[in-house]
């Protein structure tokens, strides 16, 4: 549970924005390692896909979710350029309603490894919670 004396020694999270049109033409990292920095320095990654061609794009979509997720990021598929504007204010308002939960795991070891949790909220009102897949244990 986090207690107010925590708070100072928790830092500021990163966030990352990708935008893509579904086609890999220049790449210097695979996704995997991209995925697997943005896992051990708890970057969270919302992504902007703009699909041209239907062919890259359900591979593109799936890559492109996946990320979003680990990371406790959002995707998000415009259908065109105009709109998004409105998924920048979007991902603006996501950022400002983030809240950060701190506990103390079971294993304390310190060994790099992933960690998956989930997070469930009980109550009489309906909340949206979105939290990443997992961590890493940092060594």
């Amino acid at each position: 549970m986090h207690r107010p004396s925590n708070a100072a020694r928790l830092s500021p999270r990163a966030v990352n924005s990708f935008h893509t049109d579904g086609n890999d033409n220049a790449s210097t990292a695979p996704l995997d390692r991209i995925r697997d920095t943005a896992e051990r320095h708890d970057i969270v990654i919302y992504a902007i896909g703009l699909f041209d061609d239907p062919a890259r794009a359900a591979t593109a979509h799936r890559e492109l979710d996946h990320l979003a997720d680990r990371t406790g990021g959002i995707a998000y598929y415009p259908a065109s350029v105009e709109a998004v504007d409105e998924v920048a204010l979007d991902i603006a308002r996501q950022i400002r309603q983030q809240y950060t939960l701190a506990y103390t795991p079971a294993n304390q070891a310190l060994d790099g490894s992933y960690r998956a949790i989930r997070l469930t909220v009980a109550g009489a009102e309906r909340f949206s919670v979105r939290t990443r897949a997992g961590y890493r244990a940092r060594e």
